[in-house]
């Protein structure tokens, strides 16, 4: 497994449409064999988003995603 940066971002909508956004902050996968990650990020205030996506930092690195959920803490 090559160590691979990823992190995601939250959208108002798809684009055009898009703010406000904001990116988490990046987070270091490396693993080969299955791992819980967690990103933690403060509240948005009043904001809701219903575009979320995903950044894969490095290129050619495979990255296998499995049960990612959204929940408010």
């Amino acid at each position: 497994a090559t160590p691979t940066n990823i992190r995601f971002r939250f959208e108002k909508a798809p684009y055009p449409d898009t703010d406000p956004a904001f990116d988490t902050s990046t987070v270091l996968i490396n693993s080969s064999s299955a791992t819980e990650y967690t990103v933690t990020f403060d509240a948005q205030g009043s904001n809701t988003f219903s575009s979320f996506l995903m950044y894969i930092t490095e290129q050619d690195s495979p990255v296998v995603m499995t049960d990612v959920m959204v929940s408010a803490n």
